[in-house]
C-alpha cells in the first residue's frame, strides 16, 4: 500500500472514497480508465469525474472498479441507509476521515431484531480489530485492508 495519509480522505462521499483507495493502491487514474475500456483523454476524464462526484459509476462499472481496486463492493458503493450495513460502513470511513473519532455502542439489552443483532456483531468484531491495531499487533495498512475487504454484514 502506498503511504497515503488519513487527511487525504476529504470526506466519506463515494467519489472521495474511490480516489482515496486508488491512491493507497498506487494506481493511476489512466490505468483504471484503460481497464474500464476508455481510450485517450477519456481514461482520465471519467475517473476524475467519479472521484469528484460529478458522476456516479453505474452498477456494472462499480463492479469492475471493485475488481481493479481489490475491495469489497460495500467499501465503495453509495450509501442510502436503507439497511444497517450502510451505518456500519459510514462508521468505518468516519474513523479513517477523523483519526480521533471514537464510537461507543452501549448494548446492555439483548438485541430485539436482526438489525440490532447485526450491529452488535459488527461492533464487537470492529473493537477486536481496533484493539489489534492499537496494540501493534497489526499495522494501519492491515487495519485499513480489513475495512476495505469487509463484506456480507
Amino acid at each position: 500500500m502506498r503511504d497515503v495519509k488519513r487527511k487525504d480522505l476529504q470526506s466519506i462521499a463515494q467519489g472521495h472514497r474511490l480516489g482515496f483507495i486508488r491512491r493507497i493502491r498506487g494506481i493511476w487514474q489512466s490505468d483504471i480508465g484503460e481497464a474500464l475500456g476508455f481510450k485517450g483523454r477519456m481514461r482520465y476524464k471519467w475517473i476524475s469525474k467519479y472521484e469528484t462526484g460529478l458522476y456516479e459509476p453505474k452498477d456494472n462499472r462499480l463492479g469492475k472498479l471493485t475488481e481493479i481496486l481489490h475491495v469489497s463492493r460495500d467499501a465503495v458503493r453509495k450509501y442510502n441507509f436503507k439497511n444497517s450495513s450502510d451505518l456500519i460502513y459510514v462508521l468505518l470511513w468516519a474513523e479513517e476521515c477523523c483519526p480521533n473519532f471514537e464510537y461507543v455502542m452501549d448494548y446492555m439489552t439483548i438485541p430485539q431484531n436482526d438489525t440490532q443483532y447485526r450491529l452488535m456483531c459488527f461492533y464487537e468484531e470492529w473493537q477486536k480489530q481496533k484493539e489489534r491495531y492499537r496494540s501493534g499487533e497489526m499495522t494501519h495498512d492491515e487495519y485499513l485492508e480489513w475495512k476495505l475487504q469487509l463484506k456480507d454484514l
